[in-house]
């Protein structure tokens, strides 16, 4: 038996474990995850990697050349394919720009016609000067449908305050036409252009601007380090959404993977991996961004394991045995945990969500242990259930005797092999010993039982019927008609109208005055009774207190008198069928 599953995705993300100077900033993602072993896995770095730019030249206050977004992005209701890159850090949809010169000074509010730039993406407008210092580039990270345009501004020097360096990104996203700017650092030139800043969006006719609360030009000057906002678009209502979001720029190095001892495994922005069961292994993967910044994170991947530990043997021919199942204990999902055997038969099976279980009532012999967990891995292990020594429970049968009063003592021998330990039963009485001595005081036939049990607790149960024969005298005046009774072998109570009721068989009795009749199981239990041969419906119809009888082979005992005196004395197998 094997079980299908799908592979499992990962989403993970990572943190900035170091950057140079003031940089900070923390990622946030799980340290480690649960993999299906043996199976071929691809954990994504989370990181928004691009994977070729394009660095541009540009000096103070001057618009780029029109540049490529890669593919069709809306802003405010229009959309465009082109942009041109502004040293002062904005974008415009406005390609008229291009190669001209990018206004500096800052002095009203947006929206506004008349000072700040129509149809741009400010994040923040600012006086910078990339002429002297830094590194301005934009590229393409992703594949389509899902692809994210980044332009980068690197430690570029502000303009009068040389010393001081501006790093932030612009992010634009394919289908969902979301903007996000995340600013590594954005320091305070306060003597210059007073340290003004607008970061927001503004449409194409200056009418309409959205801008992150308290940053627009008659606001307080401020600074920021390490934080990211995102401009959502809406269908109704004001043009865009303002949220801020947690600092995930995009990368513009290569990333690399290491394992535990630090040997470089893969470069690229997902690591292929396969492991066996059982397996854990660290990984950290890492790249850099502006500055030499760099990104890392650790992740565990835990490969889980099964082990089945056989805590106790099983009785032969039954199901006792006990099995400890010590599960992954890492992973926090439902098990389904099934015990086969060699014929693919499930003969255990559980559902649990903890990290052990026990299997009772297992059968001996060799097993394989599958456990399936909720993302679909299959665990194996094979273990071997031992088989506790035999035991068979008999009794010796006494000879039938002919007593001429009613009180009868029989002892019955124990013929049983491999027990220590006995229980009989019969008329009412009990006995412990290895032989039972019963006492009879009325004559007819009795079902004497045994159980048998070793030292291990496991039993086994035979039983057989007592006849007790009183001396009868014959009848003073013989009646000369031959009396008989004969009963089937087989009856098959299926409601089909034939044979449907054990009796003796048509014109299977004759002169008979007086009969009883019973049925007994293999244990000694008493089925049914009866005392009209007469009447066909009166015998057995198959049923135990209005049940159906399992099929299979019963005891019968009949006592019947005819009307020539000779008594009739019957025991014999019969076989209920319902074919």
């Amino acid at each position: 038996m094997r079980f299908s599953f799908p592979r499992i995705g990962l989403a993970l993300a990572f943190f900035l474990l170091a950057l140079p100077d003031r940089a900070s900033a923390q990622f946030g993602l799980p340290d480690d995850t649960v993999l299906c072993g043996g199976l071929n896995h691809f954990i994504p770095s989370g990181f928004k990697s691009v994977s070729s730019s394009t660095t541009i030249t540009l000096t103070d206050d001057q618009f780029s050349g029109v540049i490529n977004i890669g593919f069709p992005f809306t802003f405010y209701g229009q959309t465009y394919t082109q942009c041109v890159i502004s040293s002062n850090n904005y974008i415009t949809f406005d390609l008229t720009t291009a190669g001209g010169f990018s206004p500096w000074a800052i002095n009203a509010d947006i929206p506004n016609t008349t000072n700040a730039q129509e149809n741009s993406i400010m994040c923040p407008w600012q006086d910078i000067n990339p002429g002297i210092g830094g590194v301005v580039e934009y590229g393409i990270a992703g594949t389509a449908p899902n692809r994210v345009f980044t332009v980068s501004f690197c430690e570029i020097p502000m303009f009068s305050c040389t010393a001081l360096d501006f790093t932030n990104q612009i992010l634009l996203y394919e289908g969902s036409n979301r903007i996000e700017t995340h600013i590594r650092d954005k320091p305070l030139c306060q003597t210059w252009n007073n340290g003004v800043a607008i970061h927001g969006l503004q449409n194409a006719t200056g009418t309409v601007a959205n801008v992150v609360p308290g940053r627009n030009f008659s606001d307080p000057t401020w600074v920021t380090t390490n934080e990211g906002y995102a401009f959502i678009p809406n269908t109704t209502g004001p043009a865009y959404t303002i949220q801020p979001i947690p600092f995930d720029p995009s990368v513009f190095n290569p990333i690399v993977w290491r394992n535990s001892s630090g040997v470089l495994v893969h470069t690229g922005d997902s690591l292929p991996i396969t492991l066996p069961q059982g397996s854990v292994e660290t990984y950290t993967v890492e790249t850099s961004i502006c500055g030499g910044a760099v990104l890392a994170d650790t992740i565990t991947v835990y490969i889980p394991t099964v082990d089945a530990i056989p805590l106790e043997p099983s009785c032969q021919g039954e199901a006792t045995g006990v099995v400890y199942i010590d599960l992954f204990d890492q992973n926090p999902y439902r098990y389904n945990i099934f015990l086969i055997d060699a014929t693919d038969s499930i003969v255990w099976a559980n559902g649990v969500q903890r990290n052990e279980d026990t299997a009772r009532g297992v059968p001996p012999g060799i097993l394989t242990l599958v456990v399936v967990d909720t993302n679909g891995c299959e665990l194996y292990d094979t273990l071997v259930v031992g088989a506790l020594p035999a035991i068979t429970a008999g009794i010796m049968n006494p000879a039938d005797t002919l007593w001429d009063s009613v009180l009868v003592v029989q002892e019955f021998i124990n013929l049983s092999a491999g027990a220590d330990s006995f229980y009989w039963t019969s008329n009412g009485q009990t006995s412990t010993d290895s032989n039972a001595i019963f006492t009879f005081d009325t004559c007819g036939v009795y079902p004497v039982t045994l159980v048998s049990v070793n030292e291990f607790g496991c039993s086994d149960s035979t039983a057989l019927f007592y006849w007790v024969y009183c001396y009868v005298p014959d009848p003073p005046v013989p009646i000369p008609d031959s009396s008989f009774i004969e009963f089937p072998n087989v009856f098959t109570p299926n409601g089909d109208g034939e044979n449907d009721y054990f009796n003796a068989v048509y014109d299977g009795f004759e002169a008979i005055e007086s009969f009883h009749g019973q049925i007994f199981n293999r244990f000694g239990a008493l089925m049914y009774e009866w005392s009209d041969v007469t009447d066909p419906v009166s015998g057995w119809d198959g049923t135990y207190k209005g049940k159906e009888a399992s099929e299979g082979v019963y005891m019968l005992v009949i006592m019947a008198k005819g009307t020539d005196g000779v008594e009739h004395r019957i025991q014999k197998t019969l076989t209920l069928s319902r074919n």
